[in-house]
């Protein structure tokens, strides 16, 4: 946890993503500063932690950008070098995720995609959601 410099809580902004399935929940915010400062204008990100209802953090296998690496392969979001209880984990999340609509990078279990030109590619959409944005 040190390595995102703590924990904020966040709701997503109503409005921010229209028609957006999570659009106005509560979510449990990490990273540093400078993350959060050099976000896309047309977009918005989060990293989200799956919890116990007391707040405990869920091992998912690896902490979060964690290179192949440092994490022996374990980063790939199918990777068979899990042991159960973070295939598990991670099974419950991408099931949350892929139900509401968002799709994942394989080479990194916490990244997903909802609206942009990635998601556009692997759903068959015929556009993105979001694009640029004039300032």
């Amino acid at each position: 946890m040190s390595r995102y410099g703590g924990v904020c809580r966040a709701r997503t902004r109503d409005g921010g993503h229209p028609g957006a399935p999570w659009s106005g929940q509560g979510v449990e915010q990490r990273g540093r500063r400078s993350d959060r400062a050099n976000l896309l204008p047309a977009a918005e990100q989060r990293v989200l932690a799956l919890c116990t209802d007391d707040g405990v953090e869920l091992d998912l296998g690896t902490p979060v950008n964690a290179t192949p690496e440092e994490s022996g392969g374990r980063c790939y979001t199918d990777s068979p070098d899990l042991d159960a209880p973070a295939r598990h984990n991670r099974a419950v999340l991408s099931a949350a995720l892929r139900g509401a609509g968002f799709v994942n990078y394989p080479t990194e279990w916490w990244h997903w995609s909802y609206g942009d030109r990635y998601w556009a590619m692997v759903t068959g959409a015929e556009a993105a959601i979001y694009g640029p944005r004039e300032l």
